[in-house]
């Protein structure tokens, strides 16, 4: 059976953080992921968890200063990214969570430094090592620009390019369809193209950004490939609820199971 992730910066957000894990695993979720674990004690995360039942799918590198989305191809930063990736392996560690997204960085950033190709390759070919050697597998997202202006990683194209480069270090792709068929306007094509990659999926439907079911991608299609693929990593839900997180809920009950059923 397909598996599902609260999203809890996008779901659950009309209750104050900490209770959303409840929320999350009353609701039916059996695992929660947020990009920033940092400001908040890992210990105390590490409590939560444990409380409601609940795994850590994913979560990513220290994004850097306001609007820079990581600094991962940031040029003059490498020290800097080498102690992010440090607390982040120790976050790892304290919440059990297997993948780690270092963020290419955008240049919207406020503190912008030119992204550099070698400087990306070589950061992300540390990370990915680094990461291996603790046990924890690094993610690529392919994020769309006007979505994030200025991302780096911002087409499947260099996505590519970038597996070539690091010859079998592993960089798994965290596969989010809203990001996916912003950019290419076939999703579904794109999923089937680079499923054996897949390390971690998120959704939301398109145009709207919300549940599956509210817009013009065919979930019933994608579920059903992930089905016949065996995927067995989690799916995360990164989607705008169009009303309440509960009220749109019933459209992913076929994979929930609520508390107490």
């Amino acid at each position: 059976m397909l598996k599902l992730s609260a999203h809890l910066g996008y779901q659950f957000t009309e209750t104050p953080f900490f209770e959303r894990f409840a929320q999350a695993a009353q609701a039916g979720y059996r695992a929660i992921e947020f990009p920033a674990p940092y400001p908040y004690d890992s210990g105390h995360l590490r409590d939560l968890l444990d409380e409601h039942g609940l795994v850590m799918a994913q979560f990513s590198m220290p994004m850097g200063k306001d609007k820079e989305k990581g600094i991962a191809a940031l040029e003059f930063r490498n020290e800097e990214f080498r102690e992010h990736l440090k607390i982040a392996l120790s976050y790892a560690k304290a919440l059990d969570c297997s993948l780690i997204h270092p963020m290419a960085g955008s240049r919207a950033g406020v503190l912008y430094q030119s992204a550099n190709w070698q400087t990306y390759c070589a950061n992300i070919e540390f990370a990915a090592k680094t990461l291996a050697d603790a046990g924890v597998e690094s993610l690529i997202e392919v994020i769309s620009p006007f979505t994030v202006p200025g991302y780096y990683m911002s087409s499947y194209d260099l996505y590519e390019a970038l597996l070539e480069r690091l010859d079998g270090t592993p960089a798994r792709l965290l596969f989010d369809t809203y990001h996916s068929q912003n950019l290419t306007g076939d999703m579904q094509g794109c999923l089937e193209k680079w499923m054996p990659y897949i390390g971690h999926i998120q959704i939301a439907d398109y145009p709207g950004r919300h549940e599956p079911g509210t817009g013009d991608l065919d979930f019933n299609m994608f579920f059903e490939t992930l089905e016949r693929n065996v995927y067995s990593g989690w799916i995360g839900c990164e989607y705008l609820p169009e009303t309440t997180t509960s009220q749109g809920l019933h459209r992913l009950a076929r994979y929930l199971k609520p508390s107490g059923l």
